[in-house]
């Protein structure tokens, strides 16, 4: 049986020795369809990587174009290199260069932003950490001209393989001219239309927030102010003089108090100053002998005379009221007693004796 098969396997040999031209023939076809194969395989390779390059390209155009025909300023923000990227628009408008490194160590940046606004750009500076997916904020900014815009910046983070943020991209856009039509909007609504002073509603509303965010420590008083014998003026002298004599009120009021306390008219003659943070009972009485002062005139034509003065009461946050509606309340009956003891003085309201009259 061996002997058989040894003989079948010399006979294989033997017949590729006598057919060599055949064997090498074979083999060559083979290697020739190995290489076409091989070649059919790069080349599908390389026309797949050209179009990913050309489809690159095409994104890489799409963005340029849309950057340029845009009035908003892309960017791109690296999270690991903390590298802040504009498109050109940025330099055009702000007089920077579009190239920020550690961006979010804001202390050059942070130059160019509102001061008021400053809290809201720290804030920018923390979410490019890619802790929210997408964000959105605003805040004033530099321009290169010297002034200020708002401006809109939204964003959205892209994650790698493992899910951990890499770099954020987004837009920064001018709203500076919606920002200011929706201010006269909300100055209309709640300014008082001949005073310019915050309306009964505004004033409510802007006291409470005030006192909402108050510390625990913090004092602040209310002040109500009555105009004594207004409604004489209108009667003797005509509405036109009567809107002459609040102008001139409202005007002393303004001047005296400073730009985070809230000045607001919630009557015909009536005004509440809300003054945040005294320090001391001697600064509130200062401040309303001065008011005294300055609204005790005497008006006169064609031989009429009538004298304009002011009724003023006073309550003191917290001691007596946690809210707007309270401390009104609490001044609305000190304010009372400065009538009852013959106008054109203060009171302070005093829960053991219901008020403490100053003249």
């Amino acid at each position: 049986m061996l002997r058989k098969i040894s003989d079948k396997v010399l006979d294989f040999f033997g017949f590729f020795e006598e057919n060599q031209d055949v064997s090498f023939m074979i083999g060559g076809i083979a290697l020739i369809i190995v290489l076409i194969i091989v070649f059919i395989g790069l080349r599908a390779k390389m026309r797949n990587q050209e179009k990913v390059l050309q489809k690159a390209r095409i994104g890489e155009e799409k963005y340029r174009i849309l950057a340029e025909i845009s009035n908003d300023i892309l960017f791109e923000y690296d999270i690991f290199s903390d590298e802040m990227t504009y498109t050109d628009k940025f330099m055009e408008n702000f007089g920077r260069k579009g190239q920020i490194e550690r961006f979010a160590e804001i202390r050059e940046e942070a130059q160019y932003v509102y001061k008021e606004d400053i809290t809201a750009f720290e804030n920018f500076c923390k979410l490019l950490g890619g802790e929210k997916q997408k964000f959105e904020v605003e805040y004033r900014m530099k321009r290169l001209s010297g002034d200020y815009v708002w401006c809109y910046v939204c964003g959205q983070t892209i994650f790698d393989v493992t899910n951990k943020p890499v770099k954020i991209v987004g837009k920064l856009s001018n709203i500076d001219i919606q920002k200011k039509e929706v201010e006269k909007l909300q100055f209309k609504a709640e300014m008082d239309a001949m005073t310019h002073i915050y309306n009964k509603v505004a004033t409510r509303e802007r006291i409470n927030m005030f006192i909402q965010n108050s510390r625990k420590q913090d004092k602040h008083a209310l002040l109500i102010v009555d105009m004594d014998n207004f409604k004489k003026i209108n009667d003797t002298f005509g509405h036109l003089k009567g809107d002459e004599v609040l102008k001139y009120g409202v005007g002393h009021l303004k001047n005296m108090f400073r730009g985070d306390d809230i000045i607001g008219r919630i009557g015909g003659d009536e005004f509440v100053v809300f003054m945040s943070n005294v320090t001391s009972r001697e600064d509130i009485v200062n401040k309303a002998k001065s008011i005294g002062q300055a609204f005790l005139k005497t008006y006169s034509q064609d031989g009429e005379e009538v004298t304009v003065s002011a009724s003023i009461g006073i309550s003191i946050y917290p001691i007596d009221g946690r809210d707007y509606e309270e401390l009104l309340d609490k001044s609305d009956k000190a304010l009372y007693e400065v009538k009852k003891n013959g106008k054109n003085g203060f009171c302070f309201y005093h829960e053991d004796k219901e008020s403490e009259y100053d003249s």
